[in-house]
Parts: C-alpha cells; structure tokens; sequence
C-alpha cells in the first residue's frame, strides 16, 4: 500500500530515523496504473549478503553492522503518537496475529517436511511473551532494506510495506536471523 508506506516515512522523515524525503504521493491510477510515491534519491549501497560486505573489512563491516542496530534502536524510540502514528497499527493481539500469519504462510508454501517444526510453532503459541509498549515496527529490517553510505553510517531505511505498530523485537528477530 503505496500511501501507508508514504505515511510513514512522511512521519519518520523528521526525526533521527534515517528515510528518504517524501516528495509526492499521487493515488490517481491513470498516471501510472497504481497508485505511488515519490521520495528523494539517497547516495548509499543495499548490501544484500554478508560476501558483498566482505571487501570493507572487518572493522568497516563491524561499523555498519553496530548502525544497523542503533538505527533500530532510533526506530523504535519514536512516539507513535508524537509523529501521527498512533493509529498506523493494532498492537493489541499483535505477535498472536504474525504467528497465525506466518503459520499459514509456511502451510501453503510447504514442499518438503522439516522435522519439528509444526511443534516449534506450537510452542510459540502457548509460550508468547507479553510485549512492551508498541513500537513503530519495520516489519522487514534487514541489511538489504538499508542504503549504507561511504562513511559506513545508514543514510536510509527503505521497503516500509510491511510496518505497523507491534512489539519492536519482532524486528530484533528478523534482524539477527
């Protein structure tokens, strides 16, 4: 949804988490066929895997690795309500709902048995843990929705489709997977 995801960064552009400037949304379909939006153009590199990382070195690695944690913790230190977000989401049920949703997704795109993993999910049903406050959640924080710059900083989370309001260590969780 083209006009959540400008929303967002609408409301994130002014604090400290790093997203592209919203230029424009426009929802009529017959200028494109969809609606979209347009954001400013940021200078950095979407790494995709730990090999196309390689050539910073260790050191440079370790540095973009420690601002990818950090922009998450400016992410998720953000007031919903204090950017216009306190409506973005339903926090309330959330992690019960991902795990029905993701459940359903691993059931429709089986192809091969994975031993365990129908109890796994199980579990994770009868253990889930009492979430903090909601917390403006990516939804797909990753190394490849961030453009990382030449000084090895974050100069833009991208790919905000996917985020809501939640318990913001289901993001932790995607990342350190």
């Amino acid at each position: 949804d083209m006009k959540r995801e400008h929303r967002v960064i609408s409301a994130l552009h002014p604090t400290a988490v790093p997203v592209p400037r919203p230029v424009l949304l426009c929802e009529d379909e017959e200028v494109l066929g969809a609606p979209f939006y347009v954001m400013e153009f940021v200078v950095g590199t979407p790494y995709r895997t730990a090999e196309q990382l390689a050539p910073l070195g260790p050191e440079r690695t370790r540095d973009a690795v420690l601002g990818l944690v950090d922009t998450l913790v400016e992410l998720h230190a953000v007031d919903p309500a204090a950017v216009g977000l306190a409506d973005f989401g339903r926090p309330e049920g959330f992690l019960d709902r991902q795990l029905r949703r993701w459940g359903k997704q691993l059931d429709a795109s089986r192809n091969r048995e994975l031993a365990g993993i129908d109890e796994l999910h199980a579990a994770l049903g009868r253990e889930l843990p009492h979430s903090p406050a909601p917390s403006v959640v990516h939804g797909d924080y990753r190394l490849d929705n961030v453009l990382i710059g030449e000084d090895d900083r974050i100069k833009a989370i991208l790919d905000w489709e996917m985020s809501t309001l939640g318990d913001p260590l289901t993001d932790l969780g995607l990342l350190v997977m």
